[in-house]
């Protein structure tokens, strides 16, 4: 009995390896980067969890377009080519400038491209995976946001209380009374909460049925809902601190702050969420 592979598919198998190898080539030390960051910045523990969905989704998606031959040249979109010099650009900007961010951008051009090699009905669906792994890559400059946010955030908490009678000091990032005082640390300026939204609700958009407008007003009440959640968090701590210690503040309010004001910035993100794609499903 013959039990020899077809040629075809021999011929994918070596293509897959070759572009694999490629990919690990170009973006070896990309996908290093990301790791220690994933491991060392606050802002960005949820890398992991949003690499493995994306990994796990694009495997999926592979297996629902297997048995698609590669795409053949006649029929190779035109835009490719664009989307090659875009890939080029990028790379070479990432790579000059060591900005992460410029190498996420590649790596998602490179797998459009790569998955229109492979497979001639390449669909949006199998592009999501690259993209969705943009929501983990390090923004530019995003420690000196932070900083400018610490601030700005004790100048509104400070300006805020005052206006309801307390006697609340600021100096620089510290804010509080004679007794009592707290500085405002960067998980506190709603950065945190906005990336792991950010991430949670672009999966969610992907499925939804709905207009783009709505995705694109949903997608920007993010950040506003991140911060004022993150903001009542600060007035809280601060109140606390006042009428029950610093102690109780520090130890209790603020152990447990993280996790109460998080959910606090999901339910008001999935309460919008129901408001505004309450007659659609999802995608199939």
């Amino acid at each position: 009995m013959n039990h020899r592979l077809p040629l075809a598919a021999v011929l994918k198998v070596c293509v897959v390896l070759l572009l694999g190898a490629i990919t690990v080539v170009l973006f070896q030390s990309f996908f290093q980067y990301l790791w220690q960051t994933w491991q060392i910045d606050p802002f960005y523990r949820h890398g992991v969890w949003v690499a493995g969905v994306s990994v796990a989704f694009y495997l999926w998606q592979i297996y629902e377009v297997r048995k698609d031959p590669f795409c053949r040249l006649e029929t190779f979109p035109k835009a490719s080519f664009l989307l090659g010099l875009l890939f080029l650009l990028s790379f070479g900007f990432g790579v000059y400038t060591h900005i992460a961010f410029l190498g996420g951008v590649a790596f998602i051009f490179w797998m459009i491209l790569v998955n229109q090699v492979l497979f001639s009905s390449a669909r949006h669906t199998i592009h999501f995976p690259a993209l969705y792994v943009l929501t983990a890559v390090p923004i530019p400059f995003l420690g000196e946001i932070s900083g400018l946010l610490q601030i700005e955030i004790a100048r509104l908490s400070t300006w805020f209380l005052n206006l309801f009678g307390f006697e609340i000091l600021r100096s620089g990032i510290v804010i509080g009374t004679q007794s009592v005082q707290f500085q405002i640390a960067p998980n506190c300026t709603g950065i945190s909460s906005w990336l792991v939204l950010t991430s949670l609700v672009l999966f969610f958009l992907y499925f939804m049925k709905g207009r783009l407008s709505k995705k694109i007003l949903l997608f920007g009440l993010i950040l506003p809902i991140a911060f004022l959640s993150n903001w009542i968090r600060v007035l809280s701590l601060i109140l606390v601190g006042i009428y029950f210690g610093e102690t109780v503040a520090m130890q209790f309010w603020h152990m447990w702050g993280d996790i109460l004001f998080y959910v606090l910035a999901c339910c008001l993100t999935f309460l919008c969420m129901l408001v505004l794609f309450r007659k659609h499903g999802y995608r199939n």
